[in-house]
């Protein structure tokens, strides 16, 4: 089975790319989504830089870690509000 974020498409709006990661619209929740490159967990000093990008971009914003639909892929959602969870 291939990976839908390997593949990486472009069926949606593409917000930033560089060679480590794109930052694009989720095609299911659509909302901006960073997406890394490598299909291997990226290191945490990779998380920080996408996520200030994020802030650079998209002003103050949230980012939901989970990965419900895609879990074995390296992800991260950009929200503009806190989600809490209990």
């Amino acid at each position: 089975m291939v990976c839908e974020l390997c593949e990486l498409k472009k069926i949606t709006t593409w917000y930033f790319e560089c060679e480590d990661y794109v930052i694009i619209e989720c095609d299911l929740c659509r909302v901006p989504m960073v997406v890394f490159r490598s299909h291997e967990e990226v290191p945490e000093e990779m998380y920080e830089k996408a996520k200030a990008k994020c802030r650079e971009l998209f002003g103050e914003v949230y980012f939901r870690m989970w990965r419900s639909s895609i879990p074995n892929h390296p992800h991260f959602h950009v929200v503009r509000y806190k989600t809490v969870y209990k």
